[in-house]
C-alpha cells in the first residue's frame, strides 16, 4: 500500500469519475428511448446490473444482466419491453466502442494475433 495520501485521492477520485459517467450513460439511455424516470433511477438500476453481473452466465453477461435491468425499470413501472431495450442499449453503448478501441489498438500497435497466441503458448520464466 502506498503512504502517499495524495495518491488515495486520486484513485477516489477516478474511481467516483468512472462510476458517475455509467451514471450518465444509464441517463443517456433513458433519454434516448423518452423514459421518464426521477433523477435517483440510475442508481438503482446500475445496483441491480452490478447483481446480475455476479451471477455466473453466459459470456459478456448475456441474459443475467438484461433482465436484473429489465427489473429495476419494472420497479419505477416501465414495461418489460422498454426496461429489456434500455438494457439492451446500454450493454450496446459500452460493448461496441470498448470493441472498437480494441481493435483500433491492436491495428495501430502492429498486434497481430498469431503473435498473441504464440507469446500465450512460452512458459513463463
Amino acid at each position: 500500500m502506498t503512504r502517499r495520501p495524495h495518491q488515495w485521492v486520486l484513485v477516489v477520485f477516478y474511481s467516483l469519475l468512472l462510476w458517475f459517467a455509467s451514471l450518465g450513460q444509464i441517463k443517456l439511455v433513458e433519454l434516448s428511448i423518452d423514459l421518464r424516470m426521477p433523477l435517483i433511477a440510475p442508481f438503482l438500476v446500475m445496483a441491480m446490473a452490478s447483481f446480475g453481473v455476479m451471477i455466473p452466465s453466459a459470456p459478456g453477461f448475456i441474459g443475467t444482466f438484461h433482465l436484473s435491468v429489465q427489473y429495476a425499470y419494472l420497479f419505477y413501472g416501465i414495461g418489460k419491453e422498454e426496461g429489456l431495450s434500455a438494457a439492451i442499449l446500454w450493454h450496446a453503448s459500452f460493448f461496441f466502442p470498448t470493441l472498437i478501441l480494441g481493435l483500433l489498438s491492436f491495428l495501430l500497435l502492429h498486434v497481430s494475433p498469431s503473435a498473441l497466441v504464440s507469446r500465450a503458448k512460452k512458459p513463463q520464466d
